[in-house]
């Protein structure tokens, strides 16, 4: 048990004049496992601090927000708390800011990286996560 959290994102393989009939495809792009600072940034940005809400659609500018965020953090790791802060939760894992703080932040600039690489016109995205 833990948090899991994932991003996915919804393209439009085919469109017909009659939405209903469009043909998309959601796929996983990027999983996180108990990057409880991460999560609490997708729950404030995107879901506007509400939690009740499981699944958040997400910007490609809050992605490179978020990205720029990790990497402002890594530079300045004093203000991490500020920035970037931890929270607590059932099975949300270590809420200090150590090794393991800063490894997830790495990870998420290579997400965010590698989905801003493959991002297409029309996709879109989608902030998901159990516990």
């Amino acid at each position: 048990m833990g948090l899991d959290m994932y991003l996915n994102r919804k393209m439009v393989l085919e469109e017909w004049e009659n939405v209903a009939k469009r043909k998309v495809v959601t796929e996983e792009v990027a999983y996180w496992r108990k990057a409880n600072m991460i999560h609490n940034w997708f729950i404030n940005t995107a879901g506007d601090g509400d939690t009740s809400s499981v699944k958040l659609p997400v910007t490609i500018d809050q992605l490179e927000h978020l990205q720029s965020i990790c990497l402002f953090v890594i530079d300045n790791p004093e203000l991490a708390s500020e920035k970037l802060p931890t929270v607590d939760g059932f099975f949300f894992g270590d809420t200090e800011y150590g090794e393991w703080y800063f490894e997830d932040l790495k990870d998420t600039v290579e997400k965010i990286e590698k989905v801003l690489h493959e991002h297409e016109d029309g996709n879109t995205y989608e902030y998901d996560c159990c516990w």
